[in-house]
Parts: structure tokens; sequence; C-alpha cells
């Protein structure tokens, strides 16, 4: 079968690398890839490109290392150049092939990327300002940088954020997005399961000015849930229940 009509391969990036030189080409790849979609589609991120283009490598490093968030690439070709530089966490336990694919890293283009920000756990008893799902990161502050604390997340309902969603314009319609958002929700439905959370949700905010990303979205299984303002820009808090009882 030829390369066109296999799915789009998704990597979830490692935190650990044999060299600094292997970080920094890491950290520059990523770095590549979303100042071209801030320069693409300005309109699908809270930041912008003339923010993000100052920032120094180690800011980029400090992104693909962060211990909360999972970052998930999808590559126009997983079959060309293969490196086996960089390794990445144990994943034990685990059939995804995305996860498996750590050592044979592609070095070729990515067309695309997410990111998981997470886990936290949502209660009803939380007060009114976390009274929704997706309140949990909306109303937090500096939520990529949180530091992790232990947690006992036995029989908690666990939240995470999609952040920094995109595809690169000539790599849409092609599957890309789908299968990036599908890795995620695995990735979430495994990690819930393993630290024994008896409910798990994906929220994100879908820019209303992006009203193609939007219809993306819900085509994918996201409900949109509510509109709030963020930064002076309307927004619409979307959410995908994960159903942990499904069989693998």
């Amino acid at each position: 079968m030829s390369s066109s009509h296999r799915p789009p391969k998704v990597i979830l990036l490692p935190k650990t690398f044999s060299t600094p030189a292997d970080l920094d080409d890491i950290a520059n790849h990523y770095k590549d890839l979303r100042l071209q979609g801030l320069l693409s589609d300005p309109n699908s991120f809270s930041s912008t490109f003339e923010r993000e283009s100052q920032f120094t490598l180690d800011i980029w490093r400090s992104r693909i290392q962060n211990p909360v968030a999972k970052t998930l690439v999808s590559v126009l070709d997983g079959d060309d150049k293969i490196s086996s530089k960089t390794r990445g966490p144990d994943t034990t336990g685990s059939d995804h092939s995305e996860e498996k694919g750590f050592q044979n890293l592609p070095q070729t283009e990515w067309a695309g990327t997410v990111t998981l920000l997470g886990p936290e756990i949502w209660s009803r008893q939380d007060c009114d300002a976390i009274s929704q799902t997706w309140d949990l990161f909306t109303k937090a502050k500096d939520v990529p940088q949180l530091v992790l604390k232990p947690r006992n997340y036995s029989g908690a309902h666990v939240v995470y954020l999609i952040a920094g969603m995109f595809v690169l314009p000539h790599a849409r319609r092609k599957g890309h997005g789908q299968q990036l958002v599908e890795a995620a929700v695995g990735h979430v439905r495994d990690e819930a399961k393993n630290i024994g959370a008896w409910n798990a949700s994906i929220i994100l905010q879908a820019s209303q000015a992006a009203t193609s990303a939007q219809l993306f979205y819900e085509q994918v299984g996201f409900e949109a849930r509510e509109e709030s303002m963020m930064d002076s820009s309307p927004y619409t808090a979307m959410v995908r229940d994960v159903d942990l009882q499904m069989d693998e």
C-alpha cells in the first residue's frame, strides 16, 4: 500500500534524551512547527507569532519537557529518515503504536501537533469559581507550568486540557487532525485507568473566530458547552467525555 493510503503516524515526544543536542533538535523542530502554525492560522491560538518568535531555546526545551504536558506530533512520512537517538519514558502496559515509536522518532516533516495538560481533579463540591470542568484550566494561572504534586486520583473525575492543537494547511484533509485527537484520547484513557480514575473528560477552548476548527472538534466528538471570553476574545468551551469502560 502506498504511503498516501496509510493513516498518519502520531508519535508522543519523549522527555528524556541521550544528549543535550538531541533535545535541542526536537525543541527546534517543535519551535518551527509551532511558529508556522501561528503564522498560517493565528485565530486558532491564544498566543501570537510576534510573542513566541522571541522565545529563547530554553523556553522551547521547557515545553517539550514540561512534566504535566504530553506533546504528540503527526508526521507526513513515518518511514523515512528514521533516527534512534531519542528515548522516552516507560510506557509498560500500553500497546498504542505511537508510544512504541519514540526510539524511532522520525526526523521528517511534522504535519501537526497537540498537547495535553493534566490531569486535574474536578469535584461538584468545588467553589463556584470552578463550577464546570473547563474552569479547572480556564480560570487557573500559568497552567502550562503547573508543578506536579502527589495526588490521589482513585475514584476521581479527572480532566485534561487540549492546547496548541493544529495541522499545517498543506497537510489538512489527510486525517492528521483526527489521528492526533484519537491519540490524545487514547493517552487519556490509558492514564486515567492507570491512576484509578472513575471518569475522564477532555476540554478545550475553541476560538469563535475559527469556525472551521469548532466544526472539526464537533466532528471528532466534542460538544460545545459554554461561550466565554479569554484575553478579550470570544471562545467556546468544548468537552469530550472519555469512556473508561470501553474495551481496548
